[in-house]
C-alpha cells in the first residue's frame, strides 16, 4: 500500500496550480485583430485566384485537365496528397467541389461559422491545388501551408459574423458543438487513412 506524504501532495497541488495558470495562457487569443486581418486576407486572397481561374477551372484542375482522371490518381497516390477529386470523374463533382470551395472561402471572409468553414476552405484548396500540382509554383506551398494553419488558428474573435453573434448571446448560456464534430470528422477521416499507410 502506498502512502502519500505531504511532499508528493504538495508537489501535485504545485503541478495543479501551474496547470491552472498555464492553460488560460494557453487559451487566450492575444492578437485578435491581427489574426482577424490574417484571416481576411487569407481568405481574399483564395476567393481571388479561385475567381480568376474560374473561365480555365476545368482545363487546370477539372475533367478537361491534360492530366487525365487516371493520372491525378496515380500522382496523388506517389506524392501521397490529399485530393476529394479522386473521389469521382464527373464535372458535376468538380463543380461541386469548385462551388464549396468558393462558398467557403466568402464564409471565412465575413467570419461566419469560422471554426467549419475554414476546415471546408482547407479540405476545398488542398483538392483543387493538389488535383493538377502540375501546373502550380511555390505559391501554391505557401497557399498550402496557410490554408492549414488558418483552421488552428482562433481569428474570428473581431470583425466576423461569429463576434456579431457572440455579442448578441452574451448573457444567454448555449452550447456550441463545432469543435466536438469537427474533431469526431478529423478521427473519422484519419483513422482510416492512418491504416492504410
Amino acid at each position: 500500500m502506498t502512502t502519500h506524504t505531504p511532499t508528493a501532495t504538495a508537489t501535485a497541488v504545485r503541478a495543479t496550480e501551474r496547470l491552472g495558470r498555464l492553460l488560460p495562457k494557453i487559451t487566450t487569443v492575444r492578437a485578435p485583430y491581427q489574426a482577424a486581418v490574417f484571416r481576411i486576407g487569407l481568405s481574399a486572397v483564395v476567393l481571388a485566384f479561385l475567381l480568376r481561374e474560374w473561365p480555365h477551372r476545368h482545363v487546370l484542375y477539372g475533367d478537361r485537365s491534360p492530366l487525365s482522371f487516371d493520372l491525378a490518381q496515380a500522382l496523388v497516390r506517389e506524392e501521397r496528397t490529399f485530393t476529394v477529386l479522386t473521389w469521382g470523374d464527373g464535372a458535376l463533382w468538380f463543380e461541386t467541389v469548385y462551388a464549396v470551395t468558393i462558398a467557403a472561402a466568402l464564409a471565412v471572409l465575413l467570419g461566419w461559422r469560422t471554426r467549419g468553414t475554414t476546415v471546408l476552405l482547407m479540405a476545398g484548396v488542398l483538392s483543387i491545388i493538389n488535383r493538377n500540382t502540375l501546373v502550380g509554383d511555390g505559391g501554391d506551398n505557401v497557399v498550402r501551408i496557410v490554408v492549414i494553419y488558418l483552421v488552428f488558428t482562433r481569428c474570428a474573435h473581431v470583425w466576423s459574423l461569429d463576434a456579431r453573434r457572440a455579442r448578441i448571446r452574451r448573457d444567454q448560456p448555449h452550447l456550441d458543438p463545432t469543435g466536438m464534430l469537427l474533431w469526431a470528422a478529423a478521427v473519422a477521416v484519419l483513422v482510416p487513412l492512418s491504416s492504410c499507410a
